[in-house]
């Protein structure tokens, strides 16, 4: 093209050592048009110093781009696209005030085709796309220039494709993301947010949406009364019409339910369907917060005595020329399958960020068990009709034994002197080593019960005998086992119980988000709520219910 377009030849290009400039074939093809291959020494970026600055020149103002019209970052590559669209025909003090496009083609370009990048657009549609009662034109949102048309590249987020096209109308001083990221106040969002979710795709937002939005806000009031007796959802729904709105609905009412007293949140979770447990669950941020709740409070005095049942630490003068790490207090809610709370968790958690390798920890790594040995394990269960049965331990990681010295600042809520600090014995959540000696501990009890590691998967134990074959698999702290042996399973049992704190949860019911139900035909496994944990942190919680994710009434070929 260079020879071609503009009557000169390459003579020299300059890159780094990467794999794609080292091949024979291309150092061949180089040295026969006699371009001379210069690279820079490895890890020395600095000798290619033009590229790196002009790279970092348009990553700056595709930054602005993004930033000044609140475009999500998948539009990154159309900005960049756009940012380099623009250098070429701004003027530059190095080119003494000319454009590069003026220093290549002899000739200024048009600025009048220059528009804000993110504005609000109207492409008008082509004959096959529109009839006579039907809208001439889609709203769009201008993402670029053609390169290869003479055209403009334009967003349509119903149909979540860019149009290219020449008839476009822009409107300049109205951005269609900063529309969606600043909702009227008047009125709950509508409009899918980019600023809290930045994954989702943009073809979300509908132009309906739009308008709803910025034409005719909608508010939605709520309201507990005085007897306090609970809201159902069709008193919610004949509060206002506007609930009848999916997305305004749920927003309202995860406003509304922070503002009523706890108790009074079940009540109304169980009238409302579209919203979760967690929108009801006031989860402390810090200590302070948390030891005023009966309810965590619990939780951390429970935490604390694990801690000192298990030996965990001794408490020690501070030593001088020490590594101290901190702790803090982690809160949590563990659900059931249904969506229900199990229970509180309350979490000392250690501050490994702060943890020097080689002198704090050495090994890290630790196994699970591989969805393949879950799939496997229950097929086998199903095809012999063994019982499978699920066990968890109580605050794993501090049946884990440290080879190291580790030193830690007391948790808030424990007693101590100011001149004291906690000499690690065991394993604390939040160490880097911890979840390896936790395991190195569970192993070597198993081990010398009799069992055999398996070599595919290291999370599987397995033990044969006379009366029966037990396997055991754990997924750090969660267990399964089964076998034909059912002597050999309760003398397990029993010995995890004599060695650790367990939990026996019975029959298996939920496991790594498989709901897991059993008949006499065997097993039947789904992934109900995993998938509406999907469906609700994606926002799709409300759309309309297909039979087949493929587009209706598609054509194939």
């Amino acid at each position: 093209m260079i020879r071609t377009q503009f009557d000169t030849n390459i003579k020299i290009i300059r890159s780094n050592s990467g794999g794609e400039y080292l091949l024979k074939e291309f150092q061949e093809f180089l040295k026969v048009e006699g371009i001379q291959s210069q690279r820079s020494c490895p890890a020395t970026p600095q000798q290619n110093g033009i590229v790196e600055r002009k790279n970092r020149h348009i990553l700056g103002i595709v930054r602005t781009l993004l930033s000044n019209s609140h475009a999500p970052p998948n539009f990154w590559v159309e900005a960049a696209s756009t940012a380099v669209y623009l250098i070429n025909r701004i003027p530059s003090e190095v080119l003494y005030n000319i454009s590069p496009y003026y220093s290549l083609h002899k000739c200024h370009p048009d600025y009048s085709r220059l528009h804000v990048f993110g504005c609000v657009c109207f492409v008008h549609l082509p004959p096959h796309e529109r009839t006579k009662l039907s809208n001439q034109a889609a709203m769009c949102v201008f993402v670029g220039y053609g390169i290869d048309q003479k055209g403009f590249l334009c967003y349509d987020p119903k149909i979540g494709r860019i149009r290219i096209s020449r008839h476009v109308v822009f409107l300049e001083n109205l951005f269609y993301f900063d529309a969606i990221a600043k909702p009227n106040n008047s009125s709950p969002s509508v409009l899918h947010d980019f600023s809290l979710d930045h994954n989702a795709p943009a073809e979300q937002v509908s132009i309906d949406q739009f308008h709803a939005a910025n034409e005719q806000p909608q508010t939605c009031s709520f309201h507990q009364p005085e007897d306090g007796t609970p809201v159902d959802a069709q008193s919610v729904s004949d509060s206002n019409p506007a609930s009848n709105a999916s997305t305004n609905s749920i927003v309202s009412l995860r406003r509304y339910a922070r503002t009523i007293h706890p108790p009074d949140r079940l009540n109304l979770f169980t009238s409302v369907s579209l919203l979760t447990t967690l929108d009801f669950v006031d989860i402390p941020h810090s200590y302070q917060e948390a030891i005023s709740i009966p309810c965590w409070k619990e939780a951390m005095d429970s935490e604390l005595s694990a801690l000192l049942e298990n030996d965990t630490c001794d408490m020690v003068p501070c030593p001088s020329n020490v590594s101290i790490i901190g702790s803090r207090w982690v809160f949590s809610v563990k659900l059931k399958a249904d969506g229900s709370i199990e229970r509180y968790k309350a979490r000392l958690v250690a501050q490994g960020y702060k943890q020097e390798y080689g002198i704090d920890y050495i090994e890290t790594f630790a196994p699970v068990a591989k969805m393949t040995t879950v799939r496997l394990l229950i097929t086998l269960s199903a095809m012999h009709q063994w019982p499978i049965s699920q066990m968890d331990v109580k605050n794993a990681f501090l049946h884990g034994n440290l080879k190291e010295t580790v030193y830690m600042k007391p948790p808030l809520g424990y007693s101590h002197s100011k001149s004291m600090v906690c000499k690690l014995k065991r394993s604390l959540y939040g160490l880097k080593q911890a979840p390896r000696a936790w395991f190195e501990r569970f192993r070597q009890v198993i081990v010398d019960a009799g069992y055999v590691q398996s070599s595919h998967d290291y999370s599987l134990f397995m033990h044969n005998s006379p009366q029966g074959v037990t396997l055991l698999l754990i997924y750090v702290d969660d267990m399964l086992i089964t076998g034909s042996n059912k002597e050999g399973i309760a003398k397990l049992k029993e010995l995890l119980c004599r060695s650790f704190q367990m939990k026996d949860l019975g029959p298996l019911t939920y496991f790594l988000g498989l709901e897991v139900h059993s008949s006499s035909r065997g097993y039947a496994v789904n992934q109900r709520k995993y998938v509406l944990d999907l469906i609700q942190f994606a926002n799709l919680s409300d759309d309309k219910c297909v039979d087949t994710p493929m587009e209706v009434n598609v054509k194939l070929r």
